[in-house]
């Protein structure tokens, strides 16, 4: 499972959403304007975290089917304005200072909630009335739709929200230029074709990416590598979507801890009790379904960072202590690097809970410790752990071929670190053109103050096929 790096979601009132979409006018062209107005209700108070931010102000971004920001209004805790080209459709999508809100909903004429508004040509006003806030439920609607006054150029008047004949905010779903329906993936009410985080895990569409590969995974809520539209698991709580319900019948596919709050309203996504505007525990905290790690997993994952930081993570080349990390802290490093020199460790990030688990209480940890010897069929690992038949004698050497892209996918994961992006000497020496015999033996036994990497054993080959194209 690949992850991607950690981006904060303060949005700082949809700062992001402002500063990606705006490009100002409507985008027509249009000098003909419309206002439109409402008044929020006042905030739940104590209802969630966000209460507070709510009561200091929202922000409210009038966005048309382009994308284009045609105006906002920030700090709003009553009545507002937004003035806003006409001939256009418009989502209003509220933020406070953790991110968005929701857009604003409504019930149209089908009983359906709707999001979309028309302004059109002609139009003066549009007063939406009163307009709920809920802080708990991270939803905001127009209370009564039917009192929903629209003015026309020559005064005359309508009641009710104006709803788009077609709408214009369709997105390509077949892949041949031409928009022809309106999708909304996430279920946030902001249909795809202008929300900046299609699946709803927190990472812009731009930067929502394998960081491995560059596959594009605004589509991939759990980042799983699988398209939502073809996964079974959506939210990734190892529950499939058919099964995935409450006990009322309610879709609890993206409701990553099934609280019965779906993750684009649930303030805390994963249930470890931490606020998703703080909860780091995983560079996109929708993942972060393990808020106790298994400490033998850890071992084993930290066989990769033992040669730095010591076998027990109280210190090695790197004098640091790091036996008291959190997963989160722990998560963040592996994801990030640091400026001490760490590279990133992408293949290590999901087991950022089992490593802290390890750091936390090494003996809790199964090593399967038994007699082995250096040269048996073990691969004389010190334990008698892996390294299987391909322990030879003489420190364990075999006549595997190996393969170079496999290898070089390990040694950047589990070695550059040390030994540097191009093997060339780092914290550890110049290991371009290792052999697999050396390399069986080193990660085998350790050397000097390299400890040994039992779980690269039987990656030798492949290390030493990579190495070899140096």
């Amino acid at each position: 499972m690949r992850t991607p790096t950690k981006l904060t979601l303060n949005l700082a009132a949809a700062g992001l959403l402002a500063t990606a979409m705006a490009c100002g006018g409507g985008g027509s062209g249009s000098t003909e304007t419309a206002d439109i107005t409402g008044t929020l209700d006042a905030p739940v108070a104590g209802a969630s975290i966000h209460a507070s931010a709510l009561d200091t102000g929202v922000q409210i971004v009038a966005v048309d089917e382009n994308g284009n920001n045609a105006d906002s209004a920030t700090g709003v805790t009553g009545a507002f304005t937004l003035t806003v080209p006409t001939g256009h459709d418009y989502v209003l999508i509220v933020s406070d200072g953790s991110g968005i809100i929701s857009a604003m909903v409504y019930t149209d004429s089908n009983g359906a909630t709707a999001s979309e508004m028309a302004v059109v040509s002609g139009t003066a006003s549009i007063d939406l009335g009163t307009i709920t806030v809920d802080a708990a439920t991270r939803t905001v609607e127009v209370s009564d739709p039917t009192t929903v006054t629209e003015v026309a150029g020559d005064g005359s008047q309508t009641t009710g929200v104006p709803e788009p004949t077609e709408s214009k905010m369709k997105s390509d779903t077949n892949g041949d230029g031409i928009p022809d329906a309106v999708v909304d993936t996430d279920g946030d009410h902001i249909p795809d074709a202008v929300d900046t985080d299609r699946d709803n895990d927190g990472i812009e569409n731009s930067k929502d990416k394998d960081p491995a590969t560059g596959a594009d995974m605004s589509m991939d809520m759990d980042n799983d590598g699988i398209d939502d539209s073809t996964d079974t698991d959506i939210d990734g709580d190892g529950i499939v979507n058919d099964d995935d319900v409450a006990s009322d019948g309610a879709d609890q596919s993206r409701d990553l801890d099934n609280d019965g709050v779906a993750n684009d309203r649930d303030t805390d996504d994963d249930g470890d009790g931490t606020a998703d505007t703080e909860d780091n525990d995983h560079p996109s905290h929708v993942m972060d379904g393990t808020t106790t790690g298994d400490a033998t997993i850890g071992a084993a994952k930290f066989a990769a960072c033992t040669g730095c930081h010591g076998t027990d993570g109280t210190g090695g080349t790197v004098d640091e202590d790091i036996s008291d990390a959190s997963s989160a802290d722990v998560a963040d490093v592996l994801a990030n690097g640091n400026d001490e020199g760490m590279p990133v460790f992408v293949d290590l990030v999901d087991f950022a809970a089992d490593i802290a688990a390890f750091l936390a209480d090494p003996t809790a940890a199964d090593t399967g410790n038994g007699s082995g010897s250096t040269g048996g069929t073990t691969g004389g690992t010190t334990g008698g752990t892996t390294g299987g038949t391909t322990g030879g004698t003489t420190g364990g050497t075999t006549t595997t071929t190996g393969d170079a892209a496999a290898g070089a996918t390990s040694y950047s994961a589990s070695c550059s670190g040390c030994h540097g992006a191009t093997a060339t000497g780092g914290v550890g020496p110049n290991i371009v053109g290792a052999s697999e015999a050396t390399l069986t033996n080193v990660l085998t036994n350790g050397k000097g103050s390299m400890p040994a990497f039992a779980s690269l054993v039987g990656s030798a080959a492949d290390l030493a096929a990579y190495l070899a194209t140096l």
